[in-house]
């Protein structure tokens, strides 16, 4: 067992202390659902963008990133290209679309668009997914605090998922956001300064690095062959990873949402795009981490160095960095955790609430009864993370893993989306049934194939996408009025948005 210093555990506690305490001051005086899950649409974009990008790091990159550099090279490296070119589809189709909406989940133009069979499938299958995948999420953050501290994996689980739920909770989405763009600054800071530590500890420095990987191909970036059964080569960062990201920013409540509390949809846009490119920096920085900690152990290796990839950095975390700075490191990996735990909670519940307890379980309510309960399903749903996360406690390789679970059901829901906003056609019998084959193509394709799962959604897309496409509109296309214009206090919407 591993016992933190009292100066690292001093540090933590000053961590956990101020994000309690900074959640609890941003999201006060929450009156009805529209400060709860959008804030008012008054968030300002960089702190949207801070948020984005915190939570898209998520702890699976923190640990999982340098994971894939020891083990593997840098062609992870060629999936930011789709990620960057998606977001400028989603910024002129998507985003304009959801505005003009004024949606609170983005499975609402979905209802406007072909009907409310259509937006409870959808809403059924984000529910699902997120539950499984940040629950991957919850365990990959779990792994440092049980390397550093010794405690057992459900004892880490809960500890962070608590802390998340608790500010979740108190703040709502605007808790959230600035919680997240704090975490930001410790993540990406923490994460610097251990590259530092790490190649200052390599003997000879870059001279050593060279040594250790010269005839390993370790910072291999480009693969340009066309292999499906590759996940890592230039045509799945192109083409996959462009489909990857429309669905995980463009059809995903846990990212979406977020945008949804930009002043305008101006400011969305700037914030969805400008976090694109910041993502490049810190791709790089987790796997020049990666890279640096394979040619340290290599030169020197440590007698009790893990067999897992996923345990390297959080060892080196806990055994080599000096006093303080190893506080601050686990800080930054419980921010990662946290940051992802805290959005995929109050999406989980602006989704619940929103499109099935507000419309079949209390359609009249009041206010302050629909607040009380999207708490009270907040913490519902971390208990079901927290089970997913205990689940998953012998898992190896959790950045994959992470992936792939969104693969199953991200193609299904991005095939209907552009039926939406690209045609004229479509229906809730055809998407429902489009999203059904597209999921049972996928999942065929993951036990009996050799495909990669950076296909999985494109292929599930256009599976989606051409089954609906099949059937005639139902209904007369309309994107010119907003779903609701105000609605505090009536049964078909939330509240007020300003």
């Amino acid at each position: 067992m591993v016992i933190l210093h009292w100066i690292d555990i001093c540090v933590l506690g000053t961590y956990f202390f101020f994000i309690i305490v900074i959640g609890s001051f941003y999201g006060r005086r929450e009156e009805n659902l529209s400060d709860y899950f959008l804030g008012g649409r008054s968030i300002r974009w960089v702190f949207v963008l801070l948020s984005i990008v915190a939570t898209e790091t998520s702890a699976l990159t923190f640990v999982g990133a340098p994971s894939f550099a020891y083990g593997h090279n840098w062609t992870y490296i060629q999936l930011l290209i789709g990620t960057i070119l998606a977001r400028f589809i989603l910024a002129k189709y998507f985003i304009k679309g959801f505005y003009r909406h004024q949606v609170v989940t983005v499975y609402e133009y979905l209802q406007k668009r072909f009907g409310v069979g259509s937006k409870n499938g959808a809403s059924l299958l984000f529910l699902i997914t997120r539950v499984l995948a940040s629950g991957v999420r919850l365990f990959g953050a779990s792994i440092l605090l049980s390397v550093a501290i010794g405690l057992d994996p459900l004892t880490s689980i809960i500890v962070i998922a608590t802390i998340a739920t608790l500010y979740t909770i108190i703040g709502g989405i605007k808790a959230v956001i600035f919680t997240d763009a704090c975490q930001a600054v410790i993540m990406f800071g923490g994460a610097l300064l251990a590259l530092i530590f790490i190649y200052q500890d390599i003997p000879q420095g870059w001279q050593g690095i060279m040594s250790a990987t010269s005839s390993l191909s370790k910072f291999k970036i480009l693969d340009l062959s066309f292999n499906l059964n590759e996940a890592y080569t230039i045509w799945g960062g192109i083409l996959g990873s462009t489909f990857f990201t429309l669905a995980t920013h463009g059809t995903d409540q846990d990212l979406v949402q977020r945008m949804l509390t930009a002043r305008n949809a101006d400011q969305s846009k700037k914030a969805l795009v400008l976090s694109g490119f910041m993502d490049i920096p810190i791709v790089i920085l987790f796997l020049c981490i990666g890279s640096f900690l394979f040619s340290l152990y290599q030169i020197t290796p440590p007698p009790n160095l893990p067999a897992n990839a996923d345990d390297i950095f959080p060892f080196y975390i806990v055994h080599s960095l000096p006093r303080g700075i190893t506080g601050l490191l686990i800080a930054g990996v419980l921010a990662a955790a946290m940051s992802s735990t805290d959005s995929a909670l109050n999406a989980l519940s602006s989704t619940w609430i929103n499109d099935f307890y507000r419309p079949y379980f209390k359609k009249n309510g009041s206010d302050k009864h629909y607040l009380f309960m999207a708490r009270v399903f907040t913490a519902v749903f971390a208990l079901l993370l927290v089970l997913v996360a205990y689940l998953c406690k012998d898992t190896k390789q959790v950045l994959i893993l992470g992936f792939i679970i969104g693969s199953f059901t991200y193609g299904a829901l991005l095939g209907i989306f552009l039926l939406a906003f690209f045609t004229k056609r479509g229906n809730d019998p055809g998407n429902i049934l489009g999203m059904g084959v597209s999921i049972a193509a996928i999942i065929f394709i993951k036990f009996y194939t050799e495909i990669a799962w950076i296909w999985y959604v494109m292929i599930g897309a256009l599976i989606s996408f051409l089954v609906g496409y099949l059937f005639p509109s139902a209904k007369k296309r309309d994107q010119s009025a907003p779903i609701r214009e105000g609605f505090k206090n009536e049964p078909s919407a939330l509240s007020r948005i300003n």
